[in-house]
């Protein structure tokens, strides 16, 4: 686990920027807040998925590195809502 100051207040951008730098990892998992995770997602995905507190969204990329992150070139798997 990795805490990164650089994603609090941040928008789609600046989550990007702190996922470009990230090496050696296959799977990643980013903790957040509203508004900026649906932003997140949608500018991925091209999806608008409900983001509520404790949601989980699931996105593939077609990447082999962090830095090929571009929009729109994702697909939302799945979103799970706590119970």
């Amino acid at each position: 686990m990795r805490l990164d100051p650089d994603l609090y207040h941040s928008g789609v951008d600046g989550v990007l920027a702190v996922v470009a730098r990230v090496e050696d990892v296959t799977r990643l998992m980013v903790v957040g807040h509203q508004p900026t995770w649906g932003s997140l997602v949608m500018h991925l995905t091209g999806v608008a998925a409900e983001i509520k507190t404790a949601t989980l969204a699931v996105v593939s990329l077609p990447i082999s590195d962090w830095t090929q992150v571009i929009g729109g070139s994702g697909d939302l798997v799945a979103v799970h809502h706590p119970r």
